[in-house]
């Protein structure tokens, strides 16, 4: 599963040009709202540009009862607006 943040950002003006800091707290986010029972899922979770890749079979049932990227995209979106973007 790959959740591209830029296609959640169709309301925000600027989303492509969500700073690299901000992503970078973004998986941190996401990661952290991630459970952990063997640590898979957060080992396999890496950020590329403005996605945030989950590399594990399961992750789209596990976003739909933890919703780490609901949590996560309204993170980025508190962010950008206290950086005033």
């Amino acid at each position: 599963m790959k959740i591209d943040l830029k296609g959640a950002f169709t309301k925000l003006e600027k989303a492509e040009k969500v700073p690299a800091m901000v992503m970078k707290e973004a998986v941190k986010v996401f990661v952290s709202n991630t459970p952990s029972k063997t640590g898979n899922a957060r080992r396999n979770t890496s950020l590329s540009d403005t996605k945030i890749n989950a590399n594990y079979g399961y992750a789209q049932p596990l976003d739909d009862r933890n919703h780490m990227s609901t949590k996560t995209i309204d993170f980025i979106k508190k962010e950008m607006k206290r950086i005033g973007k």
